[in-house]
């Protein structure tokens, strides 16, 4: 069911919000919200206030102190001997706090996880001076994320298989990157079997060019952005690619401009519905 109230950026008044100023309460005044069905990691939090402060206020019915969201904060303030916490307290009734509760667990289950931006993220932290104290992350479960997404593939310095395969030689520009059919092949049977998210049907492309080719590639990939829409770069190179075989084959056929023309509409056509 879509929301009651619609929001655009240029009607900010339609906004509903039950959000007003931030206020400091001591902890003796905010209870756990009775039946909360989530259980949070004190710990995790505790070390997270511990490095990183409280960068957001908890949510409290004003009528009751019951805490609507991040209930397990006040655990972890608890344990690091704080006396007050930043509210904001909300006026609802009591079924609304309870679906303010049920909704902010839910809408939390219902997230996904971009593994590759995630290992990222980790990976940049890692090096800092702190490293990933106060993420609720460490080091070994960042070792098992880089080896899900970024699985090692097997050395093939040698000139020998030792398994009998083919060997991944330097191609014709001397890069290690598949450029060749055999390559090709090669190169899907030692990733195939990998448990990453290739095998949730990722998959990556190399193309081996020159520097000056390659930031000509870019500045032609950002403008197809302002005609396709912002896509990822993988669904617009394809889409460049079925565009020139537009124009190939009508220039193939001697097709006069305005045909031409007609059929790349098509094509941009096609691309929407695929987009869609």
């Amino acid at each position: 069911m879509p929301p009651k109230t619609a929001t655009t950026p240029d009607t900010a008044e339609n906004l509903h919000s039950l959000l007003g100023a931030v206020e400091r309460w001591p902890l003796a005044k905010l209870t756990q919200f009775p039946g909360n069905p989530n259980v949070g990691d004190v710990d995790a939090i505790a070390e997270s206030l511990a490095e990183n402060g409280l960068f957001e206020p908890i949510i409290v019915q004003r009528s009751t102190g019951h805490i609507l969201s991040h209930n397990h904060v006040t655990q972890a303030a608890e344990r690091l001997g704080w006396t007050h916490l930043d509210v904001i307290p909300v006026d609802v009734d009591n079924v609304r706090a309870k679906k303010i509760v049920a909704a902010a667990n839910r809408t939390a289950e219902l997230s996904e996880r971009n593994d590759y931006l995630l290992a990222e993220l980790l990976s940049d932290l890692a090096d800092s001076e702190t490293g990933l104290e106060g993420t609720g992350y460490d080091d070994a479960f960042l070792d098992d994320l880089m080896a899900r997404v970024e699985p090692e593939l097997p050395d093939t310095s040698d000139d020998d298989d030792d398994e009998g395969g083919i060997v991944m030689e330097a191609g014709p520009s001397g890069a290690h990157y598949a450029e060749t059919p055999d390559q090709e092949t090669a190169r899907s049977t030692r990733v195939a079997g990998e448990q990453s998210l290739a095998a949730k049907g990722l998959a990556e492309m190399v193309f081996v060019m020159e520097v000056d080719a390659k930031g000509q590639l870019l500045l032609d990939i950002e403008a197809m952005r302002e005609h396709l829409g912002d896509q990822p770069s993988g669904p617009l190179v394809c889409a460049a690619v079925r565009i020139a075989n537009v124009v190939l084959d009508a220039c193939k056929h001697d097709s006069p401009p305005m045909e031409w023309a007609n059929l790349l509409g098509q094509a941009a056509v096609r691309l929407d519905k695929d987009a869609a």
